[in-house]
């Protein structure tokens, strides 16, 4: 593993124990949940392993979870997380047509608050 994989394996991983400790489950438990090893989850928890989007995607079903909370710095970026809900939120039940005014939009107002600054 390289040593960015490597960091973000170790991130991703104690992010993971946390919520799994949080909630007050074993490895054993969440490891049968998402039909995986418990040495499987030791792994993950710990670093040594990177999984599969679909691995963290069922942790975080889980977990009852958006998979991005998962990748979160939970130090820095949950004061951050009520916002990205919103627009989360904004963008549920859009079209292709409606995101894409939307982003151009948004990209609009970001330009134009810069310019000020």
């Amino acid at each position: 593993m390289n040593q960015t994989i490597a960091t973000l394996a170790l991130f991703i991983g104690a992010n993971v124990r946390r919520e799994r400790t949080r909630r007050n489950i074993s490895q054993e438990i969440l490891a049968e949940k998402i039909d995986r090893t418990t040495q499987y989850i030791s792994l993950l928890e710990n670093g040594y392993r990177c999984g599969s989007i679909a691995t963290y995607l069922s942790i975080a079903n889980e977990f009852d979870l958006h998979l991005y909370e998962l990748f979160i710095n939970t130090k820095e970026d949950t004061k951050h997380l009520d916002d990205e809900r919103r627009i989360l939120e904004l963008f549920c039940d859009t079209s292709p047509f409606e995101r894409r005014v939307m982003i151009a939009i948004l990209a609009a107002a970001k330009i134009a608050l810069h310019s000020d600054n």
